[in-house]
This record gives C-alpha cells, sequence and structure tokens, in this order.
C-alpha cells in the first residue's frame, strides 16, 4: 500500500500526490493480513462472461487500518455465514493468467 512519507496518510488507489497533505514523497508498506468485512453482495448474474460458470459468488469490501478500502472476492464461505463487522484475511488466489486477493472469513 502506498503511504505518505510527510502525514503517514495510507491511500488507495495510488496517487502522485497526497490527497491530505499534497507531499510527493511516497513509501509501500504491507497491510494487515486482516480487516473487517464492511459490507458484501452475492452475485446472481456474471459480471463477465468469464465467470458464469462460478455463479453465485460472493464480492466484498474490507475496511483496514489507516482508513483503506478493498474491494474483491470473499471465498471458502457461504453467505449465510457472514455479517458485517466480522474479521476477514487477505488471501492470494492463482488462476491462469495471474494471482489476485481474495478475503476468507477468520473462525473465531
Amino acid at each position: 500500500m502506498q503511504k505518505c512519507k510527510k502525514c503517514g496518510n495510507l491511500r488507495w488507489p495510488a496517487a502522485y500526490l497526497c490527497p491530505e497533505c499534497l507531499s510527493e514523497e511516497t513509501e509501500i508498506v504491507e497491510l494487515p493480513q486482516e480487516g473487517i468485512l464492511y459490507s458484501f453482495v452475492v452475485m446472481q448474474r456474471p459480471f463477465h462472461p468469464e465467470v458464469a460458470d462460478k455463479l453465485p459468488y460472493l464480492v466484498a469490501e474490507v475496511d483496514f487500518p489507516g482508513g483503506v478500502r478493498l474491494v474483491s472476492n470473499l471465498v471458502d464461505c457461504e453467505a449465510g455465514e457472514l455479517k458485517c463487522g466480522q474479521k476477514v484475511r487477505l488471501a492470494w488466489r492463482d488462476s491462469s493468467a495471474y494471482t489476485s486477493p481474495v478475503f476468507v472469513p477468520v473462525k473465531e
């Protein structure tokens, strides 16, 4: 994640200037592996023809410390097991074309 060296603001997506202090000085830092489920939706229709065989699938918004919110798929769970405010863990999934971030519920 991109972080401003001057004020410490984390930003996503990355940008040339910090929206808080307008500094150009940045560094790359690792996000924590766990975040909080802000919202999710069960996709019943494919967003793109390539994912039609994966229906239904879950898409989530997850909040991380520092004010960063990421959107990706929730995997290894059913919608009925989820509730907003629960912890999820960042994971990585490989496909034939790329590696993508996904979220997995944290079992407590």
